[in-house]
């Protein structure tokens, strides 16, 4: 599994209307890294079949968030795994440097935690268990997603979240987005928007 494959989701999409229908497809995994239980949710879609051989999109959740919570208020990426035929993969955070539940921006050990590790591991564990295609790890390659939502800085997406209202219009838009208080920051504008707790 080569590294250079492996990129990250760079905006986080906060969409508030989500679907309890699919709940059976989720399943909970862990692998061990140098001796730390790492865990991630994976969404497997419908009528799947391990001989489509199917990419992975991972989406690694905002600081303070988990694995389930960014499934269900960042980025659902359910129905569209079912329609483009990819499995979901949202990985759990560690408590970090950076916070609580937050990923180590500043690097591979950063603070003693091996995340490029954790993904690697991840993806070996996908491939074993659901036959995924570890050369297919999918991000926005042509960079058509980060045009579309103006969040490019020459080749690369700044971190912004969008809140997507039911109904499919951008509510607001975050592009002050503070690694350490962005889970805190996310439930506060949520409620802002009077969005229901659930």
């Amino acid at each position: 599994m080569k590294l250079s494959h492996v990129i990250a989701v760079a905006a986080g999409l906060i969409v508030i209307a989500t679907s309890s229908s699919e709940a059976q497809q989720m399943v909970n995994r862990t692998v061990n890294v140098s001796g730390t239980t790492c865990s991630y949710v994976v969404y497997i879609p419908t009528n799947f079949n391990a001989a489509e051989n199917m990419p992975v999109m991972m989406f690694f959740h905002g600081g303070g968030s988990t694995a389930n919570t960014a499934l269900q208020f960042e980025c659902d990426f359910r129905s569209l795994a079912d329609s483009k035929r990819f499995l979901a993969v949202y990985p759990k955070a560690f408590n970090s440097t950076s916070g609580s539940n937050s990923w180590d921006c500043l690097g591979n050990y950063y603070g003693g935690i091996d995340e490029m590790g954790f993904t690697t591991a991840m993806i070996d564990a996908l491939v074993s268990e659901f036959n995924a295609d570890d050369q297919r790890i999918l991000s926005d390659p042509e960079r058509e997603v980060a045009e579309a939502y103006a969040i490019l800085k020459g080749k690369n997406a700044s971190w912004v979240t969008f809140f997507i209202g039911k109904d499919g219009k951008i509510l607001h838009i975050d592009n002050k987005v503070s690694v350490r208080s962005h889970g805190a920051d996310v439930a506060a504008k949520l409620k802002e928007l009077g969005v229901d707790e659930r």
